[in-house]
């Protein structure tokens, strides 16, 4: 459930259903600062830093934009995104019916893995 849960790990929203007005070219980006290491607050600069700062500054770059990258809390995302607070999110966040309903999601750059860690000590065989 959990692998199913954080399936859409990207979430690059709506780049054409959001778009700022004409002629803009920064995009207001929310990501949260607890999501180590695919988002972190790098307490040296204050500012939002990892691996999903890092896609969506590349896309930036690829596309012609630039980003302004906005630490915010998890459970203020969407509605942010919704309201015109922010343009973009780019942060883990799972794909679900119930998400899918309000925002757009780019296709899923990360999935994770289902396991388990066990002492080396214990030598049950686990099923499931």
């Amino acid at each position: 459930m959990m692998s199913k849960l954080l399936n859409g790990l990207l979430v690059i929203l709506s780049l054409v259903l959001f778009t700022p007005a004409a002629g803009a070219q920064t995009y207001k980006v929310g990501a949260t600062p607890t999501g180590v290491p695919f988002t972190f607050l790098d307490t040296k600069t204050n500012s939002v830093q990892g691996v999903m700062v890092d896609v969506i500054q590349a896309v930036a770059k690829d596309q012609g934009f630039t980003v302004d990258i906005q630490g915010m809390s998890f459970n203020t995302l969407i509605p942010s995104l919704t309201t015109g607070k922010i343009d973009i999110i780019s942060c883990a966040l799972g794909i679900t019916p119930q998400r899918q309903e309000v925002v757009d999601f780019t296709t899923p750059v990360y999935t994770y893995g289902e396991g388990v860690v066990v002492n080396d000590k214990d030598a049950k065989q686990y099923k499931s």
